[in-house]
Order: structure tokens, then sequence, then C-alpha cells
């Protein structure tokens, strides 16, 4: 049982890191301007989105939630909120090194 449990937060895990790579990968692709975009949709969602009740009615973040993939996560508001966050983090990064 401990090993089947095991095994299932190995592949969610694997999972969610690998989507974080494929949004990561097609950030590196955006100009400026887009990355800046970007990172204001996604803190939008931070501000205004409560992970702990997918069931929003507002247009704006259905947008944001599927521009992103992030509909997946609606089972895990902790997974969830900690793509977000790594999201959040290596857009501003890329947007820093592009500045300097």
């Amino acid at each position: 049982m401990q090993n089947e449990l095991n095994n299932q937060n190995h592949r969610q895990e694997s999972s969610y890191l690998d989507h974080v790579k494929e949004q990561i990968d097609l950030l590196e692709k955006a100009n400026y301007e887009e990355l800046n975009f970007k990172v204001k949709k996604l803190n939008y969602l931070c501000l205004n989105f409560d992970p702990f009740d997918f069931d929003t009615k507002e247009q704006e973040i259905k947008n944001i939630l599927n521009e992103f993939k992030l509909d997946q996560y609606s089972k895990d508001p902790y997974l969830f909120t900690k793509v977000v966050l790594q999201l959040i983090d290596a857009t501003e990064n890329i947007l820093n090194r592009r500045v300097n």
C-alpha cells in the first residue's frame, strides 16, 4: 500500500515538473512584452482566484487557467499553488535576465 502511494506521488511530481518545464520553454520563446503580460496574468490569478474553490465563474480566470493549462491541478490546490508560484518565479527570472 505504501509503495503504491509513493509511486503515485512520484508520477504526480514527475507530471507536474514536466508541465512546468513545458511552460517555461514556452516562456523562453516569448518576447519581453509578452513576458510582462504573462507575469501580470499570473499575479492576477494569484490575487483573484481561490484554488480551494475551483468553480470560478470569471471568464478572465478561466482564460488564464486554460492558457497555462492549470485546470489539470483542480483536485490539488497545494500543487496548483506550487505550479503557479514556479511559473511566476521562472517568468520573473527570464525577464530579469533579459533586462540585465
